[in-house]
């Protein structure tokens, strides 16, 4: 359920290019892990439901943990990881 949505809302109207784009680079990158099918299974959750807020979202304490580690670097070495 959704994913017509979701492939309307990725190709804005226009062709699949950008939703081919999104399927290659997450098979690609699924292929890193040593059980691809067991990593979709348990982050599937994080997906189905959306989040009510960016802060409710499993990312929002990676990313501002990063901000904050970069934020407090010193000048020269903020924006590098």
């Amino acid at each position: 359920p959704g994913g017509e949505q979701r492939a309307d809302t990725r190709g804005a109207g226009r062709d699949d290019s950008a939703l081919v784009e999104l399927v290659l680079e997450l098979y690609k990158k699924l292929q890193s892990h040593a059980s691809p099918e067991a990593w979709l299974r348990q982050n599937r959750a994080a997906w189905e439901v959306p989040a009510p807020s960016f802060d409710a979202t499993p990312y929002a304490q990676v990313l501002l943990s990063s901000i904050r580690r970069r934020a407090a670097a010193p000048p020269g070495r903020r924006f590098h990881c």
